[in-house]
């Protein structure tokens, strides 16, 4: 499935029902986004998270330095990896990862490439630039029914 959302508060608003959805569910969920560099994936699950209820006084920072930043103050608990940095299956087998997936809604940057370590997420989104226009984003989504569905609708 592929669109574009034209606006930034088109990317937020879709986000941030997307969250309200996986909050009603509140049960494990791994998500992928790719995108090259400033494509809006962080923004995306800053969004997100306040659809999931993460009040809007904690910031949802980019976890490139830090590998994962968790906020537990959703149910289900929110994980956001960056694994930009990662260079081998064995240091992500290091950082628990597994155990966190049977449990927490996983957002993961980078991630397609350890997909044979991780395995395939419940929805894989893109973002991408659009060069006629800053704010706008193509996007492109495999994944679950469930998943795929929910974002036709949303968006």
């Amino acid at each position: 499935m592929e669109w574009v959302w034209k606006t930034e508060a088109d990317t937020a608003n879709a986000a941030r029902a997307l969250g309200e959805a996986l909050a009603q569910r509140n049960e494990p969920f791994l998500i992928f986004l790719e995108g090259e560099l400033g494509a809006g994936k962080t923004a995306f699950v800053r969004a997100l998270a306040r659809g999931l209820g993460i009040p809007e006084e904690i910031p949802i920072q980019s976890p490139t330095f830090s590998i994962f930043r968790e906020y537990p103050e959703s149910q289900p608990s929110l994980l956001h990896g960056d694994l930009y940095r990662l260079g081998s299956e064995d240091e992500l087998e290091e950082l628990g990862l597994e155990e966190r997936l049977e449990s927490w809604l996983v957002v993961l940057e980078w991630a397609e490439r350890f997909e044979d370590a991780i395995g395939k997420p419940d929805l894989l989104l893109r973002l991408g630039h659009i060069d006629h226009s800053p704010d706008a984003r193509s996007v492109s989504a495999a994944g679950t029914e469930w998943a795929v569905n929910t974002l036709r609708e949303l968006s």
